[in-house]
């Protein structure tokens, strides 16, 4: 669809494709921070450290940094190994950051620097998963990360299900059942996955809520994984980032009290710096044979990116007050956070606005994830195309706006829910613009807005003027071609447009697109209306429509057009 859009501008009715399903900040307009990226050229290249005219271009504080840091690297070599836990200075750095966030101690020795977050949650499941009889509590919806990485270690999903009536809460009588029932078909689930602020839900758990969850792991001897990465993304004052480490400490539970594994990346909040591939987790709670274990599987990947690491001791050590650095670095990490919020809040009014969707607040994260209630003859077009009902309704979407978004299944969800993530990344230009053409709300707001719904049909051998459509034999004679949800009066076909329109037993006009031909767009039918509006004559009135849409059988279509409806 990119490439049509490139050598055939017109082909769609929208200019260009807003990407709605990236998790990739740079890549959809955000801005890096400025000192991270100074301390990053610096290191790279340290032949600057030596230039007369290096201070005219850097800060003096990103310049002590970088030489910091270089002091720090083995050979003060970027492009050399590391060692495979990741550099002990940049680990002692970030176990410090660490420390003030958390305000109790953290020991270097528990961080395991890392590509990303994706690599250690790969690796946490090689080591927890034994086979098929081991099983890990994942929440659902949740990142497909975590599904994908049980799969490929053949282990037992067991599901628990956020509640989304509670803000996407978890509930423990809810885990407490999944648990009962998984020992009880001789699954030993060894541990419990919890994403805060959460993918792909935006929610942001409470106190309580987490302390529940600790309290349960410890009873349960469940190792507690936790997903922390988006902890700088929160946008609800009612609320703040705690980090599970944190609370459980907070409860007066030590290492022996409860295991921990906590992850956290570069990839996300205000630095989004994905493409560096940088993260860590710290291992807390597990006796020295366990940690031995950790260590041998950690090298066998040697170690992860040196740039990568530098870019998580920025990050958990960000310029601090008095630094020359400080103030534009504010500034930075304010106007990109703030722009977050309000493209936030913009999407969940937007959303809650049309008919057929309500949407949870966004609290925190990069997603909203609105839910879909779709019309039977919605999930029937689905059916036949053999495609869950929110893929059909993305592809819609996608095919009426040019917005893409993820469909709900490929998170999971409550049977005969439907949803979809849509990221809050876009520009907010391109969000909350006042044209479709330029903002993906205005366009959302009118694919909503249409009374009629085009849906594609498989096959287009239905034949004009079919009647008595609602008896068995004919249903049986037109059960190859097309499949109907209601029972149908008659039955209208245009083969040049793609279009079949067909009156139901209460005499409303339903359209429906079929897979040949051009297809009528809600854009088409919403330039129908007004002309139809605007004219008295039928004649006028089929000639302007046939400049409109083209190739209508308007002969075929006049009589049900005549009754009124739309």
């Amino acid at each position: 669809m990119q490439k049509e859009l490139e050598t055939n501008p017109g082909l769609y009715p929208f200019n260009e494709i807003i990407y709605c399903n990236l998790s990739n900040p740079h890549y959809l307009g955000q801005q890096p921070i400025k000192f991270f990226r100074e301390v990053l050229a610096l290191c790279d290249y340290p032949h600057l450290l030596n230039c007369s005219v290096t201070s005219s271009i850097f800060s003096s504080d990103a310049i002590t940094r970088a030489r910091e840091i270089l002091d720090l690297i083995p050979g003060r070599a970027m492009g050399g190994y590391s060692h495979c836990q990741g550099t002990e200075g940049l680990r002692n750095a970030i176990a410090a950051g660490i420390a003030t966030r958390d305000a109790f101690p953290c020991n270097a020795e528990d961080i395991f620097l890392t590509d990303g977050a994706a690599a250690p949650v790969h690796m946490v499941m090689h080591l927890l998963i034994r086979d098929e009889k081991d099983g890990i509590l994942c929440p659902i919806p949740s990142h497909f990360l975590y599904t994908s990485s049980m799969a490929l270690c053949g282990a037992t999903l067991v599901p628990y299900y956020l509640d989304e009536s509670g803000g996407w809460a978890v509930s423990i009588s809810n885990l407490k059942k999944q648990l009962d029932g998984a020992r009880s078909e001789g699954i030993t689930v060894r541990g419990l996955v919890v994403v805060n602020p959460g993918n792909p839900t935006g929610q942001v758990l409470v106190k309580e809520n987490q302390c529940e969850i600790v309290e349960f792991c410890r009873n349960e001897n469940l190792v507690l994984l936790a997903d922390e990465v988006y902890q700088e993304n929160v946008y609800t004052d009612e609320k703040k980032f705690i980090s599970f480490k944190k609370i459980a400490r907070s409860m007066g539970f030590g290492e022996e009290d409860i295991s921990l594994i906590s992850f956290h990346s570069v990839s996300n909040g205000y630095y989004g710096e994905c493409g560096r591939r940088g993260g860590y987790m710290e291992v807390t709670g597990f006796n020295s044979e366990v940690r031995k274990q950790v260590y041998k599987v950690a090298s066998l990947s040697s170690c992860s990116n040196l740039a990568g690491q530098v870019l998580v001791s920025l990050v958990m050590n960000p310029p601090k007050v008095g630094d020359e650095s400080y103030t534009s670095y504010r500034e930075e990490r304010d106007r990109i956070m703030l722009s977050l919020s309000r493209c936030a809040e913009a999407m969940v009014q937007a959303f809650n606005s049309l008919e057929g969707l309500t949407c949870s607040k966004a609290e925190g994260a990069m997603f909203v994830f609105p839910s879909v209630r779709l019309p039977k003859r919605a999930i029937a077009a689905a059916e036949a195309m053999n495609a869950k009902p929110d893929v059909f309704y993305a592809l819609r979407l996608l095919e009426n706006t040019g917005i893409v978004v993820l469909p709900g299944s490929v998170f999971g969800q409550v049977p005969g829910a439907w949803h979809f993530r849509c990221t809050i990344l876009q520009q907010e230009e391109k969000l909350c613009g006042s044209t479709p053409q330029s903002s993906a709300m205005a366009a959302l707001r009118c694919y909503s807005s249409t009374a009629a719904i085009i849906v594609p049909r498989r096959k287009i051998c239905a034949r004009a003027s079919m009647d008595g459509c609602s008896s068995s034999e004919s249903r049986r004679r037109a059960s190859s071609s097309v499949s109907f949800t209601c029972k149908v009066n008659k039955v209208y076909e245009d083969k040049n447009m793609g279009i079949l329109c067909y009156t139901d037993e209460t005499g409303e006009l339903l359209c429906e697109g079929l897979d040949e031909g051009p297809r009528l767009t809600r854009q088409d039918i919403e330039k129908l209306t007004q002309e139809r509006e605007s004219k008295n004559t039928a004649e006028d009135w089929r000639e302007r429509a046939l400049r409109i849409a083209g190739g209508i059988d308007w002969s075929g279509l006049q009589s049900a057009a005549a009754t009124g409806k739309k």
